[in-house]
């Protein structure tokens, strides 16, 4: 018989802190990992910063590791370790920690989301010993200096922008910083003053490294770019493009972090799930490197690069791309990896985790970090659950030394001849097997030593799933329901609905609104324009919980214009019901994101790369997001934002409802639906039938390129009877054409992507109301931007790819409405015409001469 407690004085504030506070310990991340400078007594001090803003210190040492304290059962909370030092570094995430000078009298530097960065004494913080109860008060900064604010065009000031890096450069005084109003800052160590600002990026510093010997620096942005700068005159000397030159379709990938050689000849710079390496020098590429996710930090390892990612594994490259090795890591997402210089690696990364591995693959320790809100920590309280390691591992630490008093590696030269990935130590005990049998996820020291992520033997699996029939994969859902009132949404839903305009759902909403109100994984293929964002949005709004104020779907798409449409569907949609919705896009505030996250929504619509650093930062939790939408699946799924979408599922819950929506639907597109869906209702429409319904289409035979101006004069009345819309395939293509038609009188807007923000949502607000008659662009507005009054299309450049003629005549004759697209075909276009004609089996017939008739 069990007796219940008396819960007569049960404190219902004070246990809902301690759940707040383990649920910030749960998703804490190490964002940096630091080893302690040459020529120190304390050569074994590991430096970590957090996202809770503290740094600590942690003696990694042979005491230390005889009882390990990290190696649990993975069902169990991971052990803390005790820091030997612990002070609150910043107010926000500290993202960047670096040591300026060596020995005892270097500087620890480091940087964070308030936009400071602080310098303490490397002498104060070995002879302190504040603790996490303290959380180091009393120690106090020599250096202390914070990134300008800018006047905005009224005259206030911009939130002060974060800083996410910092580099050192101790022979002229100088720590630079990369910053998240697109700019590096070099600030004078000795004045607190900025020296320099280099200007010149399109986007947010993710990372910076200082090239010394040469007085330049390194950056990456969000913009897609590295670049190098020169010191004495802030100028850029070489703009770095991953992407471009990596040939990478459709990508958009920031770089995430750059890394310099000891002779700083070789830069290798991140792209995404791509590794590029580079003689500086010559200033050539020389190797490409694919790998399994985003890198989010590596180094150089001598003549071969480690790299970590949103994958738990550190992989080893050498110079050529080839995988030397591939080591299972605690973190389930790696943020940072430092290399001692006897060769010991710290990765650190989500959870906090800290896994300590050894030159040859063997995992010497595993440890989560303390935070503030723990005060104290019995070691020993799970003892009976510590893994404790072979005598092999003693031997290994002997021969290996982390108190060696030279920082050259010589002293510990690796094993010529011997491929690393055959280092493993021997089996493990007993217990050890049956840990690994009853628990698939398990800490670092659990896993196979030198274990390995088989790739080829993963790709082949996928290709035998892809290739087979696939029809137990899918489900059918037939039900058809013809008004909104039968599918039993919420009240308030349906007035949203009707003050909305919808009077009859579509046919895509008669079939595809109901199985994602009942939680089902659904994909969903329809004509662009027949409602499929009100079909998802529906879907999402009616399975809120309102009361709770937690992101609970995440919606992705592939621009910023798209999510921000529908931003405004889902919040009209949801009028009624008090939702609350953002769109984390880039272009804007990253501080302003944060500042709306943090106090709440429901829903995040957002692009790839901004949602993926809120996620990084942890502005955006993912723990109460249930449900996962993808819009225009088959341009997300493009080679670029393929590796994306990846790297944000890894972080979502494991248990989540997933939407694809698209109106083609490409193998790869069907790929990600056997990763990541769960039986899904498959609502598919023929390609044919995307094209031919509505839609009539035609050819004017220009010949050459120069008459097409001509062609688009000779047709302008008849383009001014409606709304239409000219598409060309280059920016500055929209800008000179506008030009072009403004000289012979002709009213056009345009909008393309190198405009701001601002000025491209006045163009559409105009557009829309119909104040503006004819609109130039590329294919920014190709992909679902709902633009009712159009009927004219007219692709001045045929699409470079057939998959983009859908998606630019998709403007007309939206909703059954009838509508025309006229194509500018020149002699070298021909085969493009007969590709797209093969395409989607359709035959594009030469223009009539009373196609003012057809509108």
């Amino acid at each position: 018989m069990t007796v219940c407690g008396d819960a007569t004085n049960w404190d219902e504030d004070a246990y809902r802190e301690i759940v707040l506070k383990e649920r910030d310990i749960e998703t804490r991340t190490v964002f940096r990992t630091a080893w302690a400078p040459p020529y120190t007594p304390n050569l074994h001090t590991l430096l970590v910063a957090s996202s809770d803003g503290s740094i600590a210190s942690y003696s990694i040492s042979p005491s230390n590791l005889n009882n390990p304290f990290g190696f649990v059962n993975a069902d169990k909370d991971k052990l803390f370790a005790e820091p030997n030092c612990f002070f609150q570094a910043h107010d926000g995430p500290a993202y960047d920690v670096k040591f300026y000078g060596d020995g005892e009298d270097a500087l620890l530097l480091s940087c964070g989301d308030d936009g400071r960065i602080r310098g303490w004494r490397w002498k104060e913080i070995l002879s302190s010993n504040y603790s996490v109860s303290s959380q180091g008060n009393d120690i106090k900064p020599v250096l202390d200096v914070v990134n300008p604010q800018h006047k905005g065009p009224w005259g206030a000031l911009s939130p002060i922008p974060e800083n996410n890096a910092i580099a050192a450069d101790t022979q002229r005084g100088s720590v630079f910083a990369a910053s998240g109003d697109s700019c590096a800052y070099c600030w004078d160590v000795e004045t607190g003053k900025v020296k320099m600002v280099f200007k010149g990026h399109l986007d947010f510093l993710h990372c910076i490294v200082a090239r010394n010997s040469s007085d330049q620096i390194i950056t990456g942005s969000e913009d897609g770019t590295a670049r190098i700068w020169d010191c004495k005159s802030g100028k850029c000397t070489q703009v770095i493009d991953p992407a471009k030159d990596l040939k990478l379709k459709g990508s958009v990938s920031w770089v995430g972090c750059v890394a310099l050689d000891a002779s700083e000849s070789w830069l290798a710079c991140s792209s995404g799930r791509n590794i590029s390496l580079w003689n500086l020098p010559a200033s050539e590429c020389v190797s490409k490197i694919p790998t399994r996710a985003c890198v989010q930090d590596m180094l150089f390892d001598n003549n071969q690069i480690l790299a970590v990612g949103a994958d738990p594994l550190l992989n080893r490259f050498n110079m050529n791309g080839m995988i030397l090795s591939q080591i299972q890591c605690a973190p389930p997402s790696a943020f940072s990896i430092s290399l001692h210089p006897a060769g010991v690696m710290a990765v650190g990364g989500y959870g906090c985790l800290v896994d300590v591995i050894s030159q040859f693959g063997s995992h010497m320790c595993t440890f989560r970090c303390q935070s503030r809100f723990i005060i104290k920590v019995d070691f020993y309280e799970v003892k009976h659950l510590t893994v404790h390691y072979e005598p092999s591992f003693h031997l290994s630490l002997d021969t290996h030394s982390l108190h060696s008093p030279s920082p050259q590696r010589s002293s510990f030269p690796r094993l010529r001849g011997v491929d690393p990935r055959s280092l493993g130590n021997p089996n493990p005990t007993p217990f050890t097997q049956s840990l690994l049998r009853h628990h698939s996820l398990v800490m670092a020291g659990l896993a196979a030593e030198g274990s390995q992520f088989d790739g080829r033997q993963y790709d082949a699996k996928m290709s035998d799933l892809l290739t087979s029939d696939g029809q137990e994969f899918f489900t059918s859902y037939d039900e058809v329901y013809d008004s909104f009132d039968a599918m039993g949404l919420q009240e308030n839903l349906l007035r949203g609905i009707y003050a909305y305009g919808f009077e009859k759902p579509s046919a895509i909403q008669q079939r595809g609104i109901v199985p994602f109100c009942k939680g089902l994984d659904v994909i969903q293929q329809a004509q662009s324009g027949t409602g499929k964002t009100a079909t998802f949005c529906s879907g999402i709004l009616q399975q809120l919980d309102y009361s709770l104020t937690q992101c609970q779907a995440l919606v992705l798409a592939p621009t910023r214009e798209l999510a921000q449409q529908i931003e405004k569907v889902m919040r009209a949609l949801g009028d009624y019901l008090g939702v609350k919705v953002h769109a984390c896009v880039g272009g804007t505030s990253v501080r302003e994101d944060q500042r709306i996250l943090s106090s709440g929504v429901h829903v995040v619509v957002g692009t790839p790369g901004r949602v993926f650093d809120m996620l990084r930062r942890q502005s955006l939790q993912p723990d109460y997001i249930k449900m996962f939408v993808l819009d225009e699946a088959d341009e997300m799924l493009s080679r670029g934002f393929k590796d994306q979408i990846y790297d944000i599922f890894q972080l979502l819950p494991s248990k989540i409802q997933v939407g694809v929506f698209s109106a083609t639907m490409p193998p790869e597109a069907l790929e990600i639906t056997r990763k990541f869906m769960n039986k899904p209702v498959r609502i598919l429409v023929k390609r044919d039938e995307l094209t031919l319904e509505g839609i009539k289409q035609f050819y004017v035979n220009v010949e050459r390129e120069e008459w097409k101006l001509d062609t688009l004069c000779d047709l302008y009345e008849t383009l001014a009877i409606t709304q239409s819309v000219i598409f060309v395939n280059t920016r500055r293509k929209v800008d000179w054409l506008t030009d072009k038609m403004r000289s012979r009188d002709h009213t056009v807007s345009a909008t393309h992507g190198d405009m701001d923000q601002n000025t491209r949502d006045i163009i559409m607000r105009e557009f829309r109301s119909g104040s503006s008659r004819v609109l130039i662009t590329t294919d920014l507005l190709a992909r679902g931007i709902d633009v009712q009054q159009v009927s004219l299309v007219i692709n001045y450049d045929l699409p470079t790819q057939p998959e983009n003629y859908l998606h630019r005549i998709g403007r007309s004759g939206r909703f059954g409405r009838k509508g025309v697209a006229i194509n500018f075909v020149t002699k070298d276009d021909e085969k493009m015409l007969f590709d797209i004609q093969k395409f989607y089996n359709v035959v594009v017939e030469e223009l009539p001469s009373n196609v003012a008739e057809l509108l």
